[in-house]
């Protein structure tokens, strides 16, 4: 996540975006090949115990607590942190003279905020042995919610990587927060049913923010995306606080 997006920019810069997807389909059958050739398993082929559908999971455990608010705060948040990513060199476009550094300056921003996630977790992770999960949840959502709103505003590429790296900061404790939570929330023999579905919400969240981004680019431009976002997680903010109860 600090490498990737800024190497691809770069590369897309000195070459061509052709280019770009060569050496990562290059990349990946390298991995592909490391795995075949290196890693040894010892598998064991066992019987397939009947899956339940999908809406059945969801049915036999959706009086559980932890299910019907974390299945939305896990969705929005998700649903924010993809909603920028279909638009973002566009944006990046608006703010850089000219055109030839637009793809390397992109890739910074998102490098950015992967650096200040790096850098923020530990500190997230021994306040939350202090603090509860619960609280620095809101804290981490909250502080993104007021980090992210600024970006829509900024003249300048510094003032996107100062207010991206912000974000990032908080950023990086909200997902590790919101599972710890379930967890803590969820009984242990529903556990691994629960995280299956919230998982879920963590996927279809990767699949809506894109395309609502997008489209609400297309119509309204940039501006409204950014307030929506932070929207978004001023409103989980009110569903933890007041449907998440105190653990720990």
């Amino acid at each position: 996540m600090l490498v990737g997006p800024l190497l691809g920019g770069i590369l897309a810069d000195l070459m061509s975006y052709r280019d770009t997807f060569r050496i990562t389909g290059l990349m990946a059958l390298a991995a592909g090949i490391a795995v075949i050739l290196l890693v040894k398993e010892q598998f064991t082929v066992q019987e397939k115990e009947k899956q339940a559908h999908f809406l059945e999971e969801l049915a036999a455990c959706w009086h559980l607590p932890a299910i019907q608010v974390m299945f939305l705060v896990l969705f929005f948040t998700q649903l924010t942190i993809r909603m920028l990513e279909p638009i973002m060199s566009l944006f990046v476009a608006t703010l850089v003279s000219g055109e030839a550094l637009v793809a390397t300056v992109t890739g910074l921003v998102f490098s950015v905020t992967g650096l200040a996630q790096f850098l923020s977790l530990p500190v997230i992770a021994r306040r939350s042995d202090r603090w509860g999960y619960r609280r620095v949840l809101l804290v981490c959502l909250l502080g993104g919610a007021l980090s992210n709103f600024p970006q829509a505003l900024v003249g300048s590429v510094t003032g996107l990587l100062v207010f991206r790296f912000l974000y990032g900061l908080f950023l990086g404790g909200t997902i590790p927060m919101i599972n710890a939570l379930i967890g803590a929330l969820t009984p242990a023999e529903h556990r691994g049913r629960v995280y299956g579905l919230t998982s879920s919400a963590f996927f279809l969240g990767g699949f809506v923010g894109p395309l609502t981004g997008g489209f609400l680019a297309a119509q309204l431009g940039f501006v409204p995306v950014f307030f929506l976002i932070s929207a978004l997680l001023v409103t989980n903010v009110f569903l933890v606080l007041k449907k998440v109860p105190v653990t720990g």
